[in-house]
C-alpha cells in the first residue's frame, strides 16, 4: 500500500500507518488472546510502560474489563492509546452486533473504540457452508457501518476474511473495511490476499506472527537466532516489520513484552529474509477460515 511508510530502519515502536479513512494506527501492538484476569491486566500495564500504544482484545477473549482497567490505571491519555476489539461470532447479525459492540464498550469502560472488527466470517452455531452465515455477516457489517457513522468507533474492519469473503463484503458495503486481521508469518504469508486487499486500501494486519509459538523452535529460525544473537521472536517480528506488516505480538511475560520491542534498530540481511520467505507452506497454526 502506497501510504504505509514503515520500511526497514525508518520504522520505530511509535510508527503508525494511515488507514483508508485517514485514521492513524500504530504498526505495533499487544495481542491479548488467551490472556485473562490479572494476567491480562498486568500484561497491558507492562506493555504500556514498554511503549506499546495499541492494545488488541475481543469480546470472546473475556478480558476487556481488565484491559480497560489497565488502560485507565496507566495514567496515559485515552486518545494516545489505540484500542482494537472484535465482535463475537455468537453476536453476528444486525441487532446482535450492536448489543455485542455496546457490551465491549461498557466492559472496556471507554467512550469509543478505535478499531472494531468482525472477528470471524461465520456465526457461532451455524454450519460452515450454510448461506445463513453470509446473511449474518452482512447484517453485522451494516451495523458496524452504523456504529462508525455514529462515531462510536473510529474505524471498522474484519478478521479472518478470505478473498472470497472480502469480495462479498465489497459488493454491498458503504464503508470499505480499513483492516483485515489474519494469521500471518513466514509459513503463511498471505501474498494473494494482501495483493487483493491493497487494491482497496484494506490493511492486512498480522496476528500469530510467532505461529502460536511453534515457530520459536523452528530449526531455520533457531540457527539464525544463534548466528545473529537475537531471540527467535525478535527475528520473526523483524521479518514482519521488513515485510511492512502491522503486528500484534502476544505475551504476558514482562521480559518478553520488553524484548519484543527490540526490533527497530537493526535489520535482517537480504539472505536471511530470503530464507524466511522460503518457509512459505500455506500452513495454519490457528483456525482456517477457508
Amino acid at each position: 500500500m502506497k501510504n504505509i511508510m514503515i520500511h526497514r530502519l525508518k520504522s520505530t515502536l511509535n510508527s503508525t500507518v494511515v488507514l483508508n479513512n485517514g485514521v492513524q494506527m500504530p504498526i505495533f501492538g499487544l495481542g491479548t488472546f488467551q490472556i485473562k484476569g490479572e494476567d491480562a491486566y498486568n500484561a497491558v500495564l507492562t506493555a504500556l510502560k514498554a511503549g506499546y500504544r495499541l492494545i488488541d482484545t475481543a469480546g470472546i477473549y473475556q478480558n476487556e474489563k481488565q484491559v480497560g482497567k489497565a488502560i485507565k490505571d496507566s495514567g496515559i491519555n485515552r486518545k494516545d492509546i489505540f484500542i482494537t476489539s472484535k465482535l463475537k461470532p455468537a453476536d453476528q447479525g444486525f441487532d446482535e452486533a450492536r448489543k455485542g459492540f455496546l457490551k465491549s464498550l461498557g466492559d472496556l469502560d471507554v467512550d469509543y473504540i478505535d478499531l472494531y472488527l468482525i472477528h470471524w466470517p461465520g456465526k457461532q452455531g451455524i454450519p460452515r457452508l450454510s448461506p445463513l452465515n453470509a446473511e449474518a455477516r452482512k447484517g453485522s457489517w451494516k451495523q458496524l457501518e452504523q456504529l462508525y457513522k455514529e462515531g462510536k468507533c473510529r474505524a471498522i474492519g474484519v478478521s479472518n476474511y478470505t478473498e472470497k469473503h472480502l469480495k462479498e463484503l465489497l459488493s454491498y458495503c458503504e464503508v470499505v473495511p480499513a483492516v483485515n486481521q489474519v494469521e500471518l508469518h513466514p509459513m503463511l504469508q498471505q501474498r494473494k490476499l494482501i495483493a487483493f486487499s491493497e487494491k482497496y486500501k484494506i490493511l492486512t494486519q498480522a496476528y500469530s506472527s510467532l505461529g502460536q509459538g511453534e515457530l520459536l523452535d523452528n530449526a531455520k529460525v533457531l540457527t539464525m537466532s544463534n548466528r545473529i544473537k537475537k531471540t527467535p521472536a525478535q527475528i520473526l517480528l523483524r521479518w514482519a516489520i521488513q515485510k511492512e506488516h502491522a503486528i500484534l505480538p502476544k505475551s504476558n511475560n514482562e521480559k518478553r513484552i520488553f524484548e519484543n520491542t527490540d526490533i527497530f534498530d537493526w535489520e535482517l540481511e537480504v539472505e536471511d529474509m530470503a530464507l524466511l520467505d522460503a518457509m512459505e507452506s500455506n500452513h495454519h497454526f490457528c483456525w482456517n477460515p477457508h
